[in-house]
C-alpha cells in the first residue's frame, strides 16, 4: 500500500507541511525529493509581485541546506506527494 497522493487527484498537502515529492524534471525522468513543503500564500513569505503573478496558487519548496531556514522553489512538475514518515525510536 502506498501513502503517495496525486496532485492532481487529491490537490496540495497542508500550507507548509514537510512531505516528500515526487517530480518529473525537464528530460522526463522522475525523482523523488525529501525536505519539501507547499505554500499556499506566498505573498506573506515575502516573494516579490512578479514572482506572485506566475505562481498564484502557490509554490512548491524544498530545504535548500539541512538545518538553514533557506528555501528554493522547485521548478519542476511535482505530480505526487505523501507525508514524511516519523523518525524511527530506537529499541
Amino acid at each position: 500500500m502506498s501513502d503517495w497522493k496525486s496532485v492532481k487527484k487529491d490537490g496540495y498537502p497542508p500550507d507548509k507541511e514537510w512531505v516528500i515529492i515526487t517530480a518529473i524534471d525537464r528530460d522526463g525522468d522522475r525523482y523523488t525529493q525529501t525536505g519539501c513543503r507547499y505554500i499556499r500564500d506566498i505573498e506573506k513569505e515575502g516573494y516579490t509581485d512578479e514572482f506572485i503573478s506566475k505562481h498564484p496558487n502557490g509554490i512548491w519548496e524544498w530545504a535548500y541546506e539541512a538545518g538553514a531556514d533557506y528555501w528554493e522553489d522547485i521548478e519542476d512538475e511535482v505530480i505526487a506527494w505523501m507525508k514524511e514518515p516519523e523518525p524511527y525510536e530506537g529499541d
